[in-house]
């Protein structure tokens, strides 16, 4: 058998969001509004990527008046990495983090299980345990001392949460899906508005967040604490929007990024070089109305397939047929996910009667919406190879592709 496993070839997916609030009036105006700010996304968000599509992450919104940090700075203080071991070195001004276990932020450990610290050279690691001025976490490696700040990506949800609503508020720049392409990724951008309750006495929003669930507080994909308070007089109400931005990667122009994969009994000593692209994005979007639309393909939690396909089509051109004379698809399977890993493996097998040629020079995934048709708009990703490779007629080839993603910390 020959038994291809993607190793150097992967979808990553990078998340950020951000927010902008408005006051809205008995008469539906707008009478005061916030500039755009950013948001925190939880580990239990990360942890829920393979289960929910991206809009259905972000389905409802959450506000309170808890005014406890998100981010802890080191102030004076610092701290370096040596293995697996985070160590404090406590500064001497006032406000200076003296232990990690110490109350700061309004928690009663500043340092917790499941937090990242974030070095001034932007290097991270996450928390496994938590003792004193020392720290076990993951990856080990080697970080010199430095200032820091602690993210909380540990917490569960708002810290007092008053309201939680799915009340759309719809239009061309409240509910939509726009897309950016960069030289390094194309960035779909997920929008919603929701307007919350009037208020039948004034109440003031310090905290707001958005998450999958209509109620539970561990269903919270991001928090944020507000950098102003909200004041929200009677017979008026919060009108929040909030928009979540996925960069998927790799793209780039033709002939693409290139890659090396380790190929049992192909190539020159098992490796086969070639290039990968994004062709197109199929994701669940959030139409005009707030509601989902189309399909889920290349976000881990897709919904519509995907298709593994192999083929003797030549071209590295994204948007063109990637089918060529010859193709076939096989379904994948998911593997189990490892909560915190984020990563997720999905395996395709072609049998011994599919494919067998000495030509294959294309493989990938994408929608099989539309028969064996592998041209823009049904393939999602491809990677061809710069050389044909041959399947006989009583091997097998099991093909492996790898989705990642992370998050911009803010």
């Amino acid at each position: 058998m020959n038994d291809l496993k993607l190793t150097d070839i992967s979808t990553n997916n990078t998340l950020s969001g951000k927010y902008k609030l408005f006051v809205v009036d008995s008469n539906n105006e707008v009478v005061r509004d916030y500039p755009w700010q950013k948001n925190l996304i939880l580990n239990q968000g990360m942890d829920a990527v393979p289960y929910y599509t991206y809009e259905n992450l972000m389905r409802y919104a959450a506000g309170g008046n808890g005014t406890r940090s998100n981010s802890i700075y080191s102030a004076d203080s610092s701290a370096s990495v040596a293995g697996n071991t985070v160590t404090l070195v406590p500064g001497v001004i006032s406000g200076s983090i003296q232990a990690f276990t110490g109350s700061y932020g309004g928690y009663g450990s500043g340092l917790q299980v499941g937090d990242v610290i974030q070095f001034q050279d932007f290097s991270q690691v996450q928390v496994l345990a938590v003792s004193g001025i020392s720290a076990s976490v993951t990856p080990g490696g080697t970080i010199p001392l430095q200032p820091f700040t602690i993210w909380k990506t540990s917490q569960v949800g708002l810290q007092s949460e008053y309201q939680r609503t799915n009340n759309y508020f719809a239009g061309a720049g409240y509910c939509q899906t726009t897309t950016l392409n960069t030289t390094s990724s194309v960035i779909t951008q997920l929008r919603r508005t929701w307007d919350f309750n009037y208020e039948t006495s004034p109440y003031t929003y310090t905290e707001v967040g958005v998450g999958w669930g209509s109620s539970e507080n561990n269903t919270i994909l991001s928090r944020v604490i507000l950098p102003t308070p909200v004041y929200i007089g009677s017979s008026q109400k919060l009108r929040l929007i909030y928009e979540l931005d996925v960069a998927v990667s790799p793209t780039a122009s033709y002939p693409g990024t290139p890659f090396t994969a380790s190929i049992a009994g192909w190539g020159t000593g098992s490796i086969v070089y070639g290039y990968q692209s994004v062709d197109a994005i199929i994701m669940a979007y959030v139409d005009g109305n707030g509601n989902q639309g189309g399909y889920s393909i290349s976000e881990p939690a897709a919904t519509s397939g995907p298709n593994l396909f192999v083929s003797n089509s030549s071209s590295s051109v994204v948007g063109g047929d990637k089918g060529g004379g010859f193709a076939d698809q096989v379904g994948m399977a998911t593997d189990a996910y490892v909560p915190g890993s984020y990563t997720l493996y999905r395996n395709g097998t072609f049998q011994v009667a599919q494919m067998a040629r000495n030509d294959l020079r294309t493989i990938g995934f994408g929608l099989n919406y539309y028969g064996s048709s592998w041209a823009d708009g049904h393939c999602a990703y491809f990677a061809v190879l710069t050389e044909n490779q041959t399947k006989t007629n009583v091997q097998t080839l099991s093909l492996s592709w790898m989705w990642t993603w992370g998050r911009v910390l803010s």
